[in-house]
Formats: C-alpha cells, sequence, structure tokens
C-alpha cells in the first residue's frame, strides 16, 4: 500500500498519535491499575520477583520503554492516586500503551481494506476507533487492554496477508512465522489473547480453498507450536531477568496467598522448582487458576458480562478536586454514539443473518451480508465476548474493548454496504453525519478523557445513568 495515495490514512496516523499522546503526563499520579502493572514493570530494574494474574510481555515492554527512557528508580511502591517522584519517568512508561493505541487506528484501516471492503468502510471504522473515549484512556496509562488488542488485530492482519500467498513461498514463510510471533505476544500479555488463535483456526477450517488437512503440520508449526514456544522464552527470560525474591512492594497478589505456603514460595521466587519449564508450569497454573477458577466478586466497579455492550457501569479511574466547584475526573467510559453504532452492528449482523438463512430465496439483501468476511467478524466478536459469560470471577467494562473493536467493524462495513445501495449524495450525507455524531460524541465525554476540569455540575450532567455516578 502506497501511503501518499490513501491522505485519509495519513489523518487518521496524525490524528491517531495526537489523541492518544495529548497531555499524556496528565494527571502525574497513578492512576487506577498503573498501581500494579507501573509497580511490576518497576521490577525489572530491582530484579525482584512479582507475581501477577496475567503473563509478563506487558509489563516488559513497560519496563523496556522506562529503560529507553532513562529507567526506573527502583523502591516506590505505586499506591494508586499517589504522585511520581523524580526517577519514575512514567510518561515514558506510558507512551508505550499510547504507540499501541496510536498504532491501533490504522491498523483498523488496512485490516478491513485486507478483507476486502471498500475504503469507506475502512475510514469509518478507523474514525470509529480513533474517536472512542475508552479506547483512548486505555491507550493513555500503564495498562494492558491496548497493546493486547494491538497484539490480537496484527496477528490476524498478516494471517490475513499469509493465507492469501502460495504455500511454501519465501513470502509465505516470513509472513507465517510473523503471525505465530504476534500471536505469542497477544497471549503473552493477557489470555485473552487465546481468542485471536481460536480465530485464525476457524479461519483456516472455514475457508475451503487452503488445504488444511494436506498441510496440517505446518499450519499446526508455525500457528500452534511457534505461539507456544514465544510464550515460553518470553516467560523464560522473564524469570531470568527477575532473579531475586520479592522483599517489598510485590502488590496484592503476594499478600492474597500469603496465608498459603505452596502458592507464597512460588511468588517469592524460592527455588521450589527442578528446571525453568517446571517453573512456568507452576506459575501458569497459578494464572489460569486465578483467571478461570477464581470466584471472588467483591470489586465495586465490577460489571457482568451482558451487560457492557450497554455500558452500564464506567469505571472512574482517577479524580481530584480542584476547588469548591471544580472537579478532575478521568473515567473509563466509552462514546456512546460509537458503543451505540457497534451494539446497532451486532443486532443488524444476527437480523440479516437470520433473514438470510431462514428467507433467503425471498428477499434481496446487501451484498455484504452475503460475504464470508462479515461472518469471520461477528464470529470473532463472539469468541471475545461469550467466553466471560463462564467465568466467576469479577469482570469489568475493559474486558468488552476486544469485542468493541469488532463490533465497531461489524457496524462500519454493514453500513458501507447498505450505503452502497444509495445515491452518492445520499450516501455521503449518510455518511457525515455518522462522522459528526461519533465526533459530538468524544467531544462532549473528552473532559472525562483527559481530565479536563470541570464545573461540579457540568460534570454531573456528562453521567447520564444513576449507575454512572459514584
Amino acid at each position: 500500500m502506497q501511503i501518499l495515495r490513501y491522505p485519509e490514512l495519513i489523518i487518521l496516523i496524525i490524528a491517531g498519535f495526537f489523541t492518544r499522546f495529548w497531555h499524556i503526563g496528565t494527571p502525574p499520579a497513578v492512576v487506577f491499575d498503573e498501581a500494579h502493572f507501573g509497580l511490576y514493570a518497576s521490577k525489572y530494574f530491582s530484579h525482584q520477583f512479582y507475581a501477577d494474574i496475567h503473563p509478563p510481555l506487558g509489563k516488559m515492554l513497560f519496563a523496556f520503554f522506562g529503560w529507553l527512557g532513562g529507567g526506573v528508580t527502583p523502591g516506590f511502591d505505586f499506591a494508586a492516586g499517589a504522585l511520581y517522584p523524580d526517577g519514575i519517568n512514567y510518561i515514558a512508561l506510558r507512551s508505550f500503551a499510547a504507540l499501541t493505541g496510536a498504532l491501533l487506528v490504522p491498523l483498523v484501516y488496512i485490516f478491513v481494506r485486507e478483507l476486502n471492503f471498500s475504503r469507506r468502510a475502512a475510514f469509518l471504522a478507523a474514525f470509529l476507533v480513533l474517536f472512542d473515549n475508552a479506547l483512548i484512556v486505555e491507550s493513555r496509562f500503564i495498562l494492558l487492554d491496548i497493546p493486547l488488542l494491538f497484539f490480537i488485530l496484527l496477528s490476524i492482519y498478516i494471517f490475513l496477508l499469509a493465507e492469501k500467498r502460495r504455500i511454501f513461498s519465501v513470502k509465505w514463510r516470513i509472513l507465517s512465522i510473523a503471525c505465530g510471533l504476534t500471536l505469542g505476544a497477544a497471549i503473552s500479555i493477557k489470555l485473552v489473547g487465546l481468542g485471536a488463535l481460536a480465530f485464525v483456526w476457524l479461519i483456516l477450517f472455514w475457508r475451503k480453498n487452503i488445504a488444511i488437512k494436506k498441510n496440517a503440520l505446518i499450519w499446526a508449526a508455525f500457528l500452534l507450536i511457534l505461539p507456544l514456544a514465544t510464550y515460553i522464552v518470553i516467560f523464560a527470560l522473564h524469570i531470568a531477568l527477575l532473579p531475586n525474591p520479592c522483599v517489598k512492594n510485590c502488590g496484592a497478589m503476594l499478600e492474597t496467598f500469603s496465608k498459603s505456603p505452596p502458592e507464597a514460595r512460588i511468588l517469592m521466587n524460592e527455588n521450589v522448582y527442578g528446571n525453568v519449564l517446571e517453573r512456568i508450569a507452576g506459575q501458569n497454573i497459578w494464572i489460569i487458576s486465578g483467571t478461570v477458577g477464581s470466584s471472588d466478586k467483591n470489586f465495586y466497579y465490577a460489571s457482568p458480562w451482558y451487560s457492557w455492550p450497554f455500558m452500564v457501569r464506567p469505571i472512574p479511574y482517577h479524580q481530584v478536586q480542584i476547588d469548591e466547584t471544580h472537579i478532575s475526573n478521568i473515567y473509563l467510559l466509552g462514546n456512546p454514539v460509537v458503543w451505540l453504532f457497534g451494539f446497532l452492528g451486532i443486532l443488524g449482523t444476527i437480523y440479516f443473518l437470520v433473514k438470510r438463512f431462514l428467507f433467503g430465496y425471498r428477499i434481496v439483501l446487501p451484498k455484504v451480508f452475503d460475504s464470508p468476511p462479515l461472518f469471520y467478524l461477528f464470529a470473532a466478536y463472539l469468541i471475545f465476548f461469550l467466553p466471560f459469560a463462564s467465568i466467576a470471577k469479577d469482570t469489568m467494562l475493559y474486558h468488552y474493548l476486544p469485542a468493541l473493536l469488532f463490533s465497531i467493524v461489524i457496524f462500519s462495513v454493514s453500513a458501507d454496504g447498505i450505503l452502497s445501495s444509495f445515491a452518492a449524495k445520499k450516501a455521503n450525507i449518510i455518511l457525515a453525519g455518522i462522522l459528526f455524531l461519533a465526533l459530538m460524541g468524544f467531544l462532549y465525554f473528552a473532559p472525562l478523557t483527559y481530565g479536563i476540569p470541570l464545573a461540579n455540575g457540568k460534570f454531573l450532567s456528562r453521567l447520564w445513568l444513576p449507575t454512572w455516578n459514584y
């Protein structure tokens, strides 16, 4: 793709970096789960072991950006709300999430194009991702979900490139290796990344033009063994970088298991295993049990999975009372316009798929609704949404972000398919209206995204539902 031929893509890239990096140093205090992930990233500078319920790659990459920014002085406990002291280049740490958030915008564009949808559909999808407030908030702090989203979509995009190449060709091999590595990276940030692996294999079995049975071992080598090997190598590097037992500021996870000696010994990094693989296995058993097996439900801002598309319970990340009449808030709160469009995309797809399945011989549908890529996108939405119904522990609104991303793409390609049936002038007016509404939604809630002080009354006026006001 010659980028100069796509001026809309250049605009999206510039706007993506601006919205994610603007005032990234605000606030100069620990925001929400920076208390965990910032702390864990700092452990790579003291080489003290830590225990987290997620795999280590995200924290390792945050630490790498901290190292690029001059390093992080160990000893700060990253207490929520505490001001960052000298020696903690928190802007460098935050820059990793901001970079992946900025790159996610053009990645959505080229992903939609690779699915053979129009430039209009690609621009609409990227525009809605660009101006979703929740995606921006998650991009501006030391949090894992945007890097996770980036590697999920990148791995799927690379797979789409690979499966169009002649098998065993040089380009196919390079792309297949890159796909396996990025799949491993996604899984190594959060186990939710396994959804990308499931999605890739679903497409493999779905598409009849791929000789999956004939070359099953080859595909398995690149898309199963290589991601697993990547995951193991990252864990081994994580252990090698943290040879020292945890002394202090080990995070809440250590306190959780302090009364259970076997788990506590694992968290303290005591040499209880004979080799690295056994230690990796032990830690992953703990991670999986903590992710799936825990039934703890005591987090005030938790929300059930079925409520996420309606954004019933956003999460206040940071709050400062400026004076008696003004307050600064940062909320994990999406752009209601974008989330509504995404939900309408899902409802519309279900409606048209049912119509096609039951009454396909009686009605004429827009071409997009008979398109295999739309089925792939809908399957991806279900893969990243429905499994949370089986999770016993607390779930939060940010768990919906991978599914949200695919709902936005579904809406965009569906809307483009419908607009194609209109006259060009009318289609352009409708498209402009969609873009305008999304932009206005972003601007209205931007103070809660960037922590811009508001008068108390103006802040309360943005809390549309009773469950938004804490």
